[in-house]
């Protein structure tokens, strides 16, 4: 598929289009591309998983995890972030932090937060809420993977201390994480609530 160029200019090449297969959900061309490079390194890795992800095909992006982490490959902050995004289990999402953890990037802030998410998804409330108590600066996308994941797991009055205490140090909500405040007001079907939430909207959020 590729014109006989040098060894880096290649690689580069090759992830390059990997990653717009994926973008243009055309994974079978990502994968095509990935399947006939001579070599492979931890962004071509990466850049599949991505693909996989980014085209519904969580299942498969976790299998070639695994499959780089087999063939002797150092794990990539971009590599472990895309896998914990095709996390669906508790068992999952505990092998995938243990190898955040044996590659010491359990201190690196996007992780952490990706980590804190992986785990609410997977419905590990309290791994998540030690992770999320762990991270030194969040910033709204922290926040409101947090407080998604406690609107789903049908805790609201969680879900709202969070965004009180993220208010208050100054980051306001966007459309996306009031969605999940509407629905946390909803589950305890509080007109007064629902009438603050109602406020915060214009106030932030309409024009």
């Amino acid at each position: 598929m590729l014109l006989n160029l040098g060894t880096s200019l290649m690689l580069f090449i090759s992830n390059s289009l990997i990653t717009m297969y994926g973008k243009c959900d055309k994974y079978e061309l990502s994968r095509q591309v990935f399947d006939e490079m001579p070599e492979k390194n931890v962004v071509s890795w990466s850049a599949i998983i991505g693909a996989c992800l980014q085209n519904d095909r969580c299942e498969e992006g976790f299998s070639l995890f695994w499959q780089m982490l087999s063939e002797g490959s150092r794990p990539s902050r971009g590599a472990i972030l895309n896998a914990m995004a095709c996390v669906r289990s508790c068992e999952e999402a505990d092998d995938v932090y243990r190898v955040v953890l044996e590659n010491g990037l359990d201190f690196d802030q996007s992780v952490q937060s990706a980590a804190a998410g992986m785990f609410a998804r997977c419905g590990k409330m309290e791994v998540a809420r030690k992770l999320f108590n762990g991270i030194m600066s969040k910033d709204l996308v922290t926040w409101a993977t947090t407080i998604e994941a406690y609107a789903k797991a049908d805790l609201p009055f969680e879900a709202l201390g969070c965004l009180k205490q993220m208010m208050l140090q100054g980051i306001f909500p966007d459309a996306i994480t009031l969605l999940s405040v509407i629905r946390a007001c909803s589950i305890l079907a509080s007109f007064q609530l629902a009438h603050i939430v109602h406020g915060i909207i214009t106030t932030w959020v309409l024009p």
